[in-house]
């Protein structure tokens, strides 16, 4: 499984109002439920799992940690939550 994937997941294929099948527009064509808000969000959280990724690249595993975090509470990203375990494992006082 790749990182596009991944992503893939996390965002609504379906509208959790009628159910119908989402495609790019904001608004559902079915019943008007509007998915701006939703997207930004969505859009929001990859940008940060890309960040938290950056700083760990860096060598800034406690800024990476706060991006991750950031990313899950944006939107339950599977990705968002791989990476910030896998940080939080490698801030833990036992692997030192």
């Amino acid at each position: 499984m790749n990182i596009d994937t991944v992503n893939a997941t996390s965002t609504t294929d379906r509208c959790p109002t009628c159910r119908a099948r989402l495609s790019l527009s904001p608004v559902c064509g079915r019943c008007g439920t509007d998915f701006v808000m939703t997207r930004h969000a969505q859009a929001q959280a990859k940008q940060q799992v890309t960040h938290a990724i950056r700083q760990l690249l860096c060598g800034q595993p406690l800024q990476a940690a706060a991006s991750a975090r950031a990313a899950w509470l944006l939107d339950c990203q599977p990705l968002a939550h791989v990476v910030s375990r896998m940080i939080d494992r490698r801030l833990s006082p036992s692997n030192e």
